[in-house]
């Protein structure tokens, strides 16, 4: 029996860095915003009797040349069983022959090029050096994300708020080196950031746009589904919003097509200079995350693996 390779999390945790990380993704951006990629929109198969999701990414990367398909299982009542609440792998393919080359495991990958994409819709509409960081959400997308922006940004101070409040603390101790406050409520830990991300399970808002300052920049990471949000209206009709994929915020953002707020343009759009960036009380990127993300974070494990063979032979 032929034994296809697993790419364990330890071995993707070693070879995976933001430094390479987010230029990639920058990358990934821009060849998609100039249809150099070929990037369905992801299917969404539920399972009602669980409150589950399987989620299905496939994409191919021109430049990376680099064919997989990512295989999301979403199960948020994976919290009463201890248990993660994203099951997630990412399976890759050789571009010549279609033939299967591993099985990764894509939790990590997930959570960090999602955090690069944040870092890179930051830098690409936020003008001006951004002194306080503002983190919704305690899980592993606000670990990702505080790791990502100190490889981009140096803040005066990290501010995080979760619903678990020991559990936010938890993340603020990982964090050391950093300025972190864990703040009682989310318009504490708003009112004067400058750069805002939300990465919650909310289905419902949270965030009010009355608690954005002026020249603030959010970051709406969660709330994947068309009928889920984390921000309200004022969120999105006061700013200038912006995202990844304007196909994938059309069809899948609760938080676009219910406040009925108009997408000026994709990242990608902007950073190939298609797009000048348009004056507005605040700014807005909705990251719904593409496959393409995960397809250039893939390849870089993937080439250590292939160096690791080659040293080995």
């Amino acid at each position: 029996m032929e034994t296809i390779p697993y790419i364990g999390t330890e071995f993707v945790k070693k070879h995976l860095s933001y430094a390479e990380l987010i230029p990639a993704v920058r990358r990934a951006l821009q060849e998609y915003s100039s249809n150099r990629s070929v990037q369905p929109l992801r299917t969404a198969v539920s399972v009602p009797g669980a409150n589950g999701t399987l989620l299905t990414m496939p994409s191919y990367s021109s430049t990376d040349k680099t064919l997989m398909t990512k295989l999301i299982g979403l199960y948020p009542d994976n919290t009463k069983h201890n248990l993660p609440t994203h099951h997630c792998y990412i399976t890759l393919f050789d571009e010549n022959t279609g033939v299967l080359k591993c099985l990764m495991d894509g939790e990590i990958i997930t959570a960090m090029r999602t955090a690069a994409a944040t870092v890179v819709g930051t830098q690409a509409v936020f003008e001006g050096k951004p002194r306080v960081l503002c983190i919704i959400g305690s899980g592993l997308q606000a670990k990702s994300h505080i790791a990502a922006f100190s490889e981009a940004y140096t803040f005066e101070k990290v501010k995080i708020w979760g619903r678990d409040h020991q559990k936010a603390e938890n993340v603020c101790s990982e964090f050391k080196q950093l300025v972190m406050e864990n703040c009682e409520t989310i318009e504490d830990a708003v009112k004067d950031a400058d750069v805002i991300v939300t990465v919650t399970h909310a289905s419902e808002p949270i965030l009010k746009g009355a608690w954005v300052k002026k020249g603030a920049h959010i970051n709406c990471v969660g709330a994947c589904r068309p009928t889920w949000r984390e921000c309200d209206d004022e969120c999105l009709t006061n700013a200038t919003v912006y995202c990844d994929s304007v196909e994938s915020a059309s069809n899948e953002s609760g938080d676009v097509i219910l406040s009925k707020a108009e997408v000026y343009g994709e990242v990608g759009e902007v950073l190939l200079g298609m797009k000048p960036l348009r004056p507005a009380h605040h700014t807005f990127f909705k990251s719904l995350g593409l496959g393409l993300e995960d397809a250039v974070a893939a390849n870089i494990v993937w080439k250590a693996v292939e160096e690791n063979a080659q040293r080995k032979s």
